[in-house]
């Protein structure tokens, strides 16, 4: 029992000195993994395709966009620029614990516009713009032999409306479909 101990000690010791030395060595050589790219495996799945880019401009920071295209419901295209201020001094941006602030900007089609269309007879138009902002923390890795494997996880909060007088019930039915204000995102890819 003894020696068992001992051999926890040495390993879990040579473990910390492993992992200092090459967070040094990151730490010296910052332009290693500036770009990212990863999509959400789980948007995906239930065919609501989203692509993000992002890129390191400093040791905390980096900056980049998010695509969304939504099917069923309220279809369209949301774009989310956002900035990204890293904590851990050991291995930089883009990778490690973050702090999140992003926009929200995006044009949806009106579900109800031809049942109104047919009731009310107005000449409204067919597509609306959403606008909103969000923040929240994550963590990234990069793993993999090279470094080159991108995990991400995020959680946040966000507000996300609709703008428009006209939109009466697809107001109510976006609300319920696309700005839900918790998030949680769960995202692979690539760095370069």
């Amino acid at each position: 029992m003894k020696n068992l101990i001992w051999l926890s000690t040495i390993l879990f010791g040579l473990l910390i000195v492993s992992d200092t030395v090459v967070a040094q060595n990151r730490a010296n050589s910052f332009d290693s993994k500036k770009t990212v790219f990863t999509v959400r495996p789980v948007s995906l799945l239930f065919q609501q395709p989203n692509i993000r880019f992002e890129h390191a401009f400093s040791r905390t920071a980096s900056a980049g966009a998010s695509l969304s295209y939504f099917t069923g419901l309220n279809d369209g295209l949301k774009v989310e620029p956002f900035a990204r201020f890293y904590t851990s001094a050991r291995s930089g941006a883009p990778e490690g614990f973050y702090f999140q602030a992003k926009a929200l900007v995006g044009n949806h089609k009106k579900e109800l516009e031809d049942l109104e269309g047919d009731i009310l007879d107005t000449d409204s138009a067919e597509r609306f713009t959403a606008l909103g902002a969000g923040f929240g923390v994550g963590n990234q890795w990069l793993v993999g032999a090279g470094n080159n494997i991108v995990l991400d996880l995020y959680s946040g909060l966000k507000r996300y409306k609709p703008l428009g007088t006209d939109l009466s019930g697809d107001r109510f039915l976006f609300s319920t479909t696309r700005s839900f204000p918790l998030e949680l995102r769960f995202s692979v890819g690539i760095a370069f």
